[in-house]
């Protein structure tokens, strides 16, 4: 019970009591895992949810190491954007996982001009290694937009193409 959190509490208008918790391992967030109960005036719980993950005992040993720095994952994610249109960062944020390498870092912010595609980094914690590449066009179409067409996405995710 030590490793569970609450994040959120509250009485809905209606009188619902709402209680969100989330996992944490080590004092970092364990993020696929949380549970969220909901009871109604009468004191009935209405609505139970909760995601379970495996915990690994690797899970336990890369959180008891020391992470690199906030800094150090600024400017790994600065480097590897080095060339794009227009990046903006976000503050990285100490995750964990319950898949190996298990503490990752997840760097993001916004490409191009316009801003609408969202980047994010997962970056392993102990090595710095860039385990993880996303990149999402947030615009709302009202047709399909054309597969061909530049995107700063296509750009970011180099060093996702398959090797012929």
């Amino acid at each position: 019970m030590s490793e569970i959190r609450k994040q959120e509490f509250k009485r809905t208008d209606g009188g619902t009591v709402v209680a969100h918790y989330q996992r944490y391992i080590g004092g970092i967030l364990l993020f696929e895992e949380n549970f969220r109960i909901e009871v109604d005036p009468a004191g009935t719980v209405t609505r139970l949810h909760a995601r379970l993950v495996p915990t690994p005992l690797g899970l336990y040993q890369a959180a008891d190491r020391t992470p690199i720095t906030r800094a150090r994952v600024q400017e790994i994610a600065r480097q590897e954007l080095a060339g794009q249109d227009s990046p903006t960062f976000d503050e990285p944020k100490l995750m964990a996982t319950w898949e190996p390498p298990y503490v990752l870092w997840y760097a993001g912010g916004r490409l191009g001009r316009e801003h609408y595609h969202a980047w994010t980094l997962g970056i392993d914690a102990s090595t710095g290694k860039i385990e993880t590449r996303n990149c999402l066009d947030t615009r709302q179409y009202i047709r399909a937009p054309d597969p061909n067409a530049p995107s700063p996405c296509k750009a970011f995710r180099k060093g996702d193409e398959p090797k012929p």
